[in-house]
């Protein structure tokens, strides 16, 4: 088991200046600029009263004496009959100090590494393990509902829909899950599903690494349509379905847009390297990121503009790989295969800012608030603030960081590849 991750400390740094991004075709040279004693003798009443009446006279005060009947009861009024004044005081305790942004709720520990991005719905959040399992815990506490075994390792979030939950497994296909109990209710395909499923009007959309694009009756698990890929193209990255059309992304190096109802092809458009990244639908633009970055017209799949990330040092390795690409509030935020986060304006695709980790940024960021929430493969989760990108904080776990974050209300749930899933405190 890996060692718990040590607090981490607020702070907040500057971003170092960063390699210049490329345009196509024209280079940039833009820079951005956490022993007990004796018994205590027996009393009789007399001697209580005496001394309660004698304290009282002495300190001016006023103390209510209870009678003992005159129907010889012999027993004396209950000290509940007693002035508020009289009464023993009420100990209080003082509320725990509210926990800082950046501090860990809790953690759950797997059997292997935790790569999914959690799915949060109803209280419950949902998860994969490289451990074969999926997961169902408690979003407040931690404490585990149930699991499932699939049998093969689960690299696909989850989806929760109405009492399902749907999620793919690297050998064993399509599983629909009942949410409440984890049984399982069909199975679609006996092959390896690597993308995250989007279920639309009763519709499961998926795609697979045997070439195929799937939609599928989210209810009977039965094939509504297929589509395959040039060249039998993988697809591994999650789709985006808006207005009718399913976007996503291929080995084959295209990325395709389909009639949602049909599965027929309405555009390909090419790119470089194969994708890489799932594709991200804002203000008309998708954008998807292979060796380079690119934002595509959704309707007609002209590009709009592209984005080549920064030189390597030899030269004849050309430029590094953009990732994963995530989009807000007019502005996207790619990382990069070395160490850098950057915020692009997503109508140009100029650079804002860059912020820069040790290692790589292999998942998609969350935005919540003003602040992007950034996984690294040097095991930390950055927030850096949106506007200026500079670091509020930095929370640390005991090994890289493949997992994209979740963030429900005010905690951010990521997976690590120390074999625990983290609730943070944001």
């Amino acid at each position: 088991m890996p060692a718990a991750p040590a607090t981490p400390a607020a702070t907040s740094t500057s971003p170092a200046t960063a390699p210049a991004l490329h345009d196509a075709p024209t280079r940039t040279t833009d820079h951005a600029a956490q022993s007990p004693g004796d018994p205590t003798p027996t009393l009789s009443r007399r001697s209580v009263l005496l001394a309660v009446t004698g304290t009282a006279a002495t300190a001016g005060l006023t103390v209510a004496v209870w009678k003992t009947t005159d129907r010889g009861s012999g027993s004396a009024g209950s000290p509940s009959a007693l002035q508020p004044s009289a009464r023993k005081p009420t100990r209080t305790t003082a509320p725990p100090a509210p926990r800082k942004p950046g501090q860990k709720l809790w953690s759950f520990q797997t059997d292997d590494k935790v790569k999914t991005k959690p799915t949060i719905a109803n209280g419950v959040v949902y998860f994969g393990s490289n451990d074969n399992n999926v997961y169902a815990l408690d979003a407040a506490t931690g404490k585990k509902r149930w699991s499932l075994d699939t049998g093969s390792v689960v690299y696909s979030s989850s989806v929760v829909v109405g009492d399902l939950l749907y999620v793919g497994t690297y050998l064993n296909g399509l599983y629909a899950v009942d949410a409440a109990t984890g049984k399982r209710r069909w199975v679609f395909g006996d092959g390896s599903i690597f993308s995250s499923p989007v279920v639309v009007d009763d519709v499961v959309y998926v795609g697979s690494s045997n070439g195929h694009f799937y939609a599928v009756d989210a209810v009977t698990g039965k094939q509504k349509w297929s589509f395959r890929c040039r060249k039998n193209g993988d697809v591994t990255e999650a789709p985006v379905v808006v207005n009718g059309v399913v976007y996503f992304g291929s080995d084959d190096d295209h990325l395709y847009a389909l009639d949602a109802e049909t599965g027929k092809r309405r555009w390909a458009f090419p790119v470089l390297d194969g994708v890489n990244s799932a594709p991200v639908m804002a203000d008309g633009l998708v954008y998807v990121s292979s060796s380079r970055l690119y934002a595509v017209n959704a309707v007609t799949g002209k590009q709009r503009w592209s984005r080549a990330g920064a030189k390597y040092k030899n030269p004849v390795a050309g430029n590094r790989a953009l990732l994963s690409p995530t989009v807000a509030d007019g502005v996207v935020y790619v990382g990069d295969s070395i160490e850098y986060l950057f915020a692009l304006d997503a109508a140009t695709g100029r650079k804002r800012w860059a912020f820069e980790t040790e290692s790589s940024v292999f998942a998609a960021a969350a935005v919540a608030d003003g602040v992007v929430y950034v996984p690294s493969a040097d095991s930390n989760l950055y927030a850096v603030d949106a506007r200026t990108g500079k670091k509020r904080w930095a929370f640390h776990t005991g090994d890289d960081l493949e997992s994209s974050p979740t963030v429900a209300g005010d905690v951010l749930y990521v997976g690590s590849n120390d074999h625990a899933l983290y609730a943070i405190r944001i």
